[in-house]
């Protein structure tokens, strides 16, 4: 009986094995299956020598458990995405190259009496004890070390019961190998841990979600129905061959390959049959929803909203979109609670879906890390990226497969029209808005300037007799100065940006700006640094460019002054195409709903606020040929680049 338990454990492992290879062929889904299969095989070969008494199925074991510490090795560096360039990937290639030894070893010794001895010998066994302890002992180390530095709780509930079952099987495979060498008589502790952790992988995929359930239910109804034919033959064969060794595994590795020839048809055939008893697939569902707002006729800011909702009810995926602003990504739109990048320095635009587990080239991995994503799709309109679509899982299985990728691709293409869209309509909408300001500027310019001037000559002439006259005095003197201060902004607003080039030092321009922000007696700690060595110029208007780092310092000193030790950064970088000047302040920072409407005209969070500070610093990087990008986590910063070619 307990053989056939140990056989039917074989089975569960190959189920998994091949359940997770059907979830997606990558990386980690591989090395799964690698593990999941060599604990099948082992099992079998358990079976097949203490239960049937086929002797040679002792050394076939070994062949194959000599690889079982490399599979759990390389599980956990491909579970926690560690490069094969690091010290663990070089420790690979070590515990590989003895594993090759020990089975050229122990397949030699079929052939060689000398041979035999030697793997029959205490000494040999107690290798094999050494061997298997330290290197998966190294393995699980990580494994743990790395699972109590995961951020996401989802994520960390899952890891566990993942440990619970390595641990389980870890333990279990160390009795087998104590008990080789005689340290004690459990009978079959390796193979009873495997059925333990085989049931909490399952406990873990339908309780947790280790693994999306319609997959689950397509390929265990699959491979379980498959399963129970082969494990039926399975025993037959080894019952009614058990003298016959040879002919037995003919039989046996013949059936192999028919079972994996066979399966893509019943693959096939039972999930036609799920799809007809009522089961909607998650990815088909969500493909379904896409669809529909696709069809719907609603704004394209609302579109993008319900795609990025779709990826998080349906997929599990958290996803932001981003509009691409000269060399910059910017977060426009996102899931709640995603913690991306809000602003990703993107000197080149990725032109082809990337997936973490997937990608084997640095660009791509450092480009997945700069978003803080598993995934990133590019927004492709008229030949050129104007945007990303970033995604990033919070379960344990953070990989995704071919028909997740697909869609996600699908909807890249859809963003990119709107996103487009949208940017094409708020164009049209702040050169209607400047054309309403030209033209109300003009017209206050001449209705109230002259009467300001009036008002202005009268107040000089006031000298007021006693302190609250000279107060009242000074409050018409400062609002006349403030209302002409308007008209002034509006009118350069309103009009063409012309610029007088000429080579400025932009590191040069900022210490002066910094030193005249000290002058007027601002209680900041402003600090100004250059990161490149030497002196650089760019070709750029010395007066429009001052009055930009004029008004974001401005800016920054005002945000900051609630700080008991406000403090001011200015930092100038050289860039491939350039210069960046970064200004940041520790002050209150700006919340979502600010940040999308703080470069439109008119609009100011300041009581005595024109509205257009920003929106003409904007106009005038813009009319340079850079962009005005800004960056605030809605509490403790905000940070604003200027970045000039």
């Amino acid at each position: 009986m307990i053989y056939n338990v140990i056989i039917a454990a074989a089975v569960i492992d190959f189920i998994l094995g091949t359940v997770t290879l059907a979830r997606s062929r990558n990386r980690l889904s591989m090395s799964f299956f690698y593990m999941s299969m060599l604990l099948g095989i082992w099992n079998i070969c358990v079976a097949m020598w203490q239960g049937y008494g086929h002797e040679e199925f002792a050394r076939i074991n070994f062949l194959f458990v000599a690889l079982i510490p490399p599979a759990g090795y390389y599980l956990v560096m491909c579970l926690y995405d560690i490069k094969m360039k690091s010290l663990m990937g070089a420790g690979l290639k070590v515990v590989l190259s003895i594993a090759a030894v020990s089975m050229a070893f122990t397949a030699a010794s079929f052939f060689d009496q000398g041979l035999y001895d030697i793997y029959e010998s205490m000494a040999f066994k107690i290798y094999i004890l050494v061997y298997e302890f330290l290197v998966l002992s190294i393995a699980l180390g990580v494994f743990f070390y790395r699972m109590f530095r995961i951020q996401f709780k989802q994520e960390r509930i899952k890891l566990y019961w993942v440990a619970a079952a390595f641990g389980i099987m870890f333990t279990g495979g160390m009795l087998d190998f104590t008990g080789g060498i005689g340290l004690h008589e459990l009978k079959y502790p390796g193979n009873i841990a495997n059925v333990i952790y085989a049931m909490i992988l399952f406990y873990t995929i339908f309780k947790h979600r280790l693994f999306d359930m319609e997959l689950v239910l397509k390929n265990f109804l699959v491979y379980s129905f498959t399963a129970v034919i082969v494990t039926v033959v399975y025993i037959t064969v080894a019952y009614l061959f058990r003298d016959e060794f040879t002919v037995m595994a003919g039989i046996l590795t013949g059936l192999t390959f028919a079972v994996v020839y066979y399966i893509k048809y019943l693959n096939g055939w039972i999930d036609m049959f799920v799809q007809r008893i009522g089961g909607v697939h998650v990815s088909a569902g969500a493909r379904n929803s896409f669809n529909y707002v696709r069809a719907e006729q609603t704004s394209e800011t609302e579109k993008i909203d319900r795609i990025l909702l779709i990826t998080k009810d349906y997929l599990e995926v958290d996803a932001a979109v981003y509009r691409r602003e000269g060399t910059y990504a910017v977060l426009g739109w996102e899931t709640q609670n995603s913690c991306f990048s809000r602003v990703v320095d993107m000197q080149t635009a990725p032109s082809h879906i990337m997936v973490r587990y997937e990608t084997a080239i640095a660009e791509d991995a450092a480009m997945l890390d700069g978003f803080k994503a598993a995934i990133l799709a590019p927004l492709r309109y008229g030949g050129e990226t104007i945007g990303v679509l970033a995604g990033r899982r919070q379960t344990a299985d953070i990989s995704f497969n071919e028909e997740e990728i697909e869609l996600l691709r699908d909807m890249a293409e859809s963003l990119a029209f709107y996103v487009k869209a949208h940017l094409m309509a708020r164009k049209e909408l702040e050169e209607e808005n400047l054309k309403r300001i030209g033209m109300m500027a003009h017209r206050m310019a001449h209705e109230i300037k002259n009467p300001l001037t009036a008002l202005w000559g009268a107040a000089q002439l006031l000298d007021g007799n006693t302190e609250a006259e000279r107060e009242n005095v000074d409050i018409i003197k400062d609002e006349i100065r403030r209302l002409t201060g308007i008209l002034d902004s509006w009118k350069d607003f309103a009009g063409d940006v012309r610029l007088e080039k000429t080579p400025v030092d932009p590191a040069a321009l900022v210490a002066e700006v910094a030193y005249m922000i000290k002058l007027q007696g601002v209680k900041a700690d402003i600090t100004v640094e250059k990161f490149y060595d030497g002196d650089i110029t760019v070709s750029a208007d010395a007066a429009k460019l001052k009055q930009v780092l004029l008004n974001l310092a401005l800016n920054a000193v005002q945000a900051a002054r609630s700080k008991t030790e406000p403090r001011i950064e200015a930092r100038i970088y050289r860039k491939q195409n350039g210069v960046e000047i970064r200004i940041k302040d520790n002050g209150p920072g700006i919340n979502s709903e600010v940040m999308a409407k703080i470069k439109t005209p008119l609009f100011t969070t300041k009581p005595k606020g024109s509205g257009l500070g920003l929106a003409i610093s904007d106009r005038i990087i813009k009319a340079h040929g850079g962009s005005l990008i800004i960056e605030s986590d809605g509490s403790t910063y905000t940070e604003i680049t200027a970045a000039i070619p």
